[in-house]
């Protein structure tokens, strides 16, 4: 799994569950109280933790009571604190919820007297130790500084920047990261309401794709072909909390995205885990039950561990599917693994003579036994052959946090 950094905020977040939202000038008594932490970054980290990747988190702490219960959730989670900035005066930013228990959405006043992580602070932390970097987009001339840092002396390290908010100038961060993660409020702040369409128009010179979210209707992303993705997700339970949604959505797309997955695929799993965190409380135990959830909703079915295929290596399995079986094989390419289904686009005829022989001499590419066309391993594009130009059927896999893989139908 990835070493992922996040640069963002932390809060105290003190949530007063209610049975409706009240009106103005009215009394309401609150069915229940929570003490949490809480912060776009720190969210994102604790479900990135939950998924089996080493987190750390660089922002602002101050010394004094309220840091005490952020810093102990953080360590449950086995989330590394020691690059944060540690100050002794001042207050941890403090959000007030209203979260309403009949619609499951939630209303914050934002409290906070604690500046922003600096610049000066990040140039010091050793960033060739990541294989990820995630921006809030606040502090805009400061993040500026930051991602065109990375930029300059990293810039092969993938960061992804989400834009939560419409902050001045916040724009101007736009053509430095790799990653663009839009909220529904930013785009309709801007005066516009169709998600596809803002993404169409966004200038991304130097991205390698943008995603947007908006709300029940589901996700939208942009590729650099300019080819526009849309998942949807029905829930099947009501929906009881809305806080963190989005910071579990960009959890699930980093998760994904680091693993090489597609654009489709990445945006599938995180609209899937980002419903599901709006069907329990909180984050905790997130990963547990939502695996469990999606055994109940969707085929999966098992073939192999993960260490089972080494790199240059390949292996075929036959899953039992009604009315007829699927025969497929797996290969690992550059540290990564690819399903595809074994019929050889040219004839339909399987791809091997042997068993889990499909690849070729120099184990670069993947070859049909029968007329030697020549497949890349990452896409299933034939380069070489009588089907040149066409692919081979690819299948999704579900690598889950227990190295288990699984075919997902």
């Amino acid at each position: 799994m990835a070493k992922i950094l996040a640069v963002g905020i932390a809060t105290l977040d003190i949530i007063n569950t209610v049975d409706h939202y009240p009106t103005q000038d009215s009394e309401i008594r609150a069915i229940s109280q929570q003490r949490t932490r809480g912060g776009n970054a720190t969210n994102t980290l604790v479900v990135l933790s939950q998924l089996g990747h080493q987190c750390d988190w660089a922002g602002v702490l101050i010394d004094e009571t309220d840091s005490q219960l952020i810093r102990h959730d953080l360590s449950n989670y086995q989330i590394n604190t020691e690059h944060c900035q540690l100050l002794h005066q001042g207050k941890m930013p403090t959000s007030y919820i209203t979260l309403d228990q009949e619609t499951g959405s939630r209303t914050i006043v934002h409290f906070r007297d604690c500046p922003e992580y600096d610049f000066a602070q990040f140039k010091t932390l050793n960033l060739a130790n990541y294989d990820w970097i995630h921006f809030e987009g606040r502090n805009i001339e400061q993040t500026r500084l930051m991602l065109e840092h990375l930029k300059h002396h990293h810039p092969d390290i993938p960061c992804s920047l989400e834009v939560e908010k419409p902050r001045p100038a916040i724009a101007s961060l736009f053509d430095l990261p790799n990653i663009l993660l839009f909220s529904k409020d930013y785009v309709l702040s801007l005066g516009v309401d169709n998600p596809a369409m803002f993404l169409s128009n966004l200038s991304k010179p130097q991205m390698t794709s943008a995603y947007c979210t908006w709300g029940s209707q589901g996700a939208w992303a942009i590729d650099t072909a300019q080819q526009i993705h849309h998942i949807t997700q029905s829930c099947t339970q009501p929906i009881v909390d809305t806080l963190a949604a989005g910071d579990t959505f960009n959890a699930g797309l980093i998760h994904r995205l680091s693993m090489k997955n597609t654009i489709k695929e990445a945006l599938n799993y995180a609209s899937q885990l980002a419903t599901h965190k709006c069907q329990q409380t909180g984050l905790a135990n997130l990963m547990h039950s939502f695996q469990y959830a999606r055994t109940l909703i969707m085929q999966r079915h098992f073939l192999c561990h993960q260490q089972d295929i080494v790199e240059g290596q390949a292996r075929e399995f036959e899953v039992n599917l009604e009315p007829n079986p699927l025969s497929l094989f797996i290969v690992r390419y550059e540290d990564k693994l690819y399903a595809y289904q074994n019929s050889c686009p040219h004839l339909n005829i399987p791809l091997n003579w042997q068993p889990d022989d499909f690849l070729s001499l120099e184990k670069t590419h993947i070859q049909c036994s029968t007329h030697g066309a020549l497949f890349n391993p990452d896409d299933g594009q034939c380069i070489v052959g009588p089907c040149n130009g066409q692919k081979l059927t690819s299948l999704m896999l579900d690598l889950s946090h227990e190295n288990e893989v699984f075919l997902q139908i």
